[in-house]
């Protein structure tokens, strides 16, 4: 189910790709405040509470400002959650950010982030337990490409590696990272 999951949504991506328009002839203003968000599909590379790699729903919301028509700083939550044996696992970042736009007309960027890490286990069918529930560092490298759709809106897809090093029950540090691979929008200049 989980492939068969990721696989429709690789479909929708290339499929909401295929049909934005292309505005190449009209300059790209990145500058001023921006907003983004987006929803997807994700595969855990290494998982610390569970040993086996598993698909799930991915997403993020981002934020921030522009200085320069090839430099987007910005703040990102990017989350992706699982539920096997009703069980749920979610896992997230919220990091600083720099990307980066070779381009100042293209919509190719590369993204990096440091900041803080989750990850939470749970039972839904008892509502408010808990199983186990850790914090520690986080770091996201990613890119996409932003299509154009008008002035002030943009078709972006992402790609992402999301890293965590979390801490132990013994005071140690175990490390995971996933892969998530998402289609959003995002609107470049907000006021």
């Amino acid at each position: 189910m989980n492939r068969k999951y990721i696989t429709s949504c690789l479909g929708l991506i290339a499929l909401l790709v295929s049909s934005a328009p292309l505005d190449a002839q009209e300059e790209v203003r990145r500058r001023g405040f921006w907003v983004g968000f987006g929803v997807g599909a994700g595969v855990n590379t290494a998982d610390v509470v569970q040993t086996e790699r598993r698909g799930g729903l991915a997403g993020y919301v981002r934020a921030g400002g522009a200085p320069s028509g090839h430099v987007v700083l910005g703040t990102e939550f990017m989350g992706w959650v699982t539920e096997r044996d009703s069980v749920v696992t979610s896992r997230g970042n919220v990091t600083v950010f720099v990307q980066y736009y070779p381009s100042k007309t293209g919509g190719l960027f590369f993204k990096g982030g440091l900041g803080g890490a989750g990850l939470s286990v749970a039972t839904p069918l008892n509502p408010g337990t808990l199983v186990a529930s850790t914090d520690g560092f986080g770091m996201t490298l990613g890119s996409g490409y932003e299509f154009r759709l008008s002035r002030v809106a943009a078709l972006t897809v992402n790609a992402d590696w999301m890293f965590q090093a979390l801490d132990d029950k013994s005071g140690g540090t175990d490390t995971t990272s996933l892969f998530l691979f998402t289609v959003g929008f995002t609107f470049p200049r907000i006021g």
